[in-house]
């Protein structure tokens, strides 16, 4: 989101933007995957794949391929997974919402990324932009 204050007006939204992680799986597949993660668990299979189903959604955009996640197995591997592909996320969309606002940056003077943690296993990060 890129927010302007024009001299005597209040700020205003210009621009907002999206980005999505690259790998894109159809959700039958995901809920195959899935389900074959869990198969020692059939009750959680069936009643997994019947929010699925209820829910009507297509597909989703993952940050890594589908059979990477074979690999992470916790939660801390998932999420430094994420960690790590986050702020390529993050910087696409501040640029696409710059370019939209026709305020092209041709590098961030500062796009840092601030973590809190509150305990082992809960992290969270801040997307900080500052531009001149």
């Amino acid at each position: 989101m890129v927010i302007a204050r024009e001299s005597q007006s209040a700020p205003r939204i210009q621009a907002l933007a999206t980005a999505l992680p690259p790998y894109y799986v159809d959700q039958p597949t995901l809920t195959a995957a899935l389900s074959a993660l869990w198969q020692d668990n059939p009750a959680q299979v069936a009643r997994f794949e019947r929010i699925q189903r209820a829910l009507g959604i297509r597909g989703r955009y993952l940050p890594l391929r589908l059979d990477e996640y074979a690999q992470l197995d916790s939660f801390a591997k998932c999420n430094d997974a994420w960690l790590r592909l986050a702020p390529d996320l993050a910087e696409r969309a501040v640029r696409a919402a710059l370019d939209g606002a026709g305020a092209p940056l041709a590098e961030p003077v500062l796009l840092a990324k601030s973590r809190h943690q509150s305990s082992p296993h809960c992290r969270r990060q801040r997307f900080f932009l500052q531009c001149p």
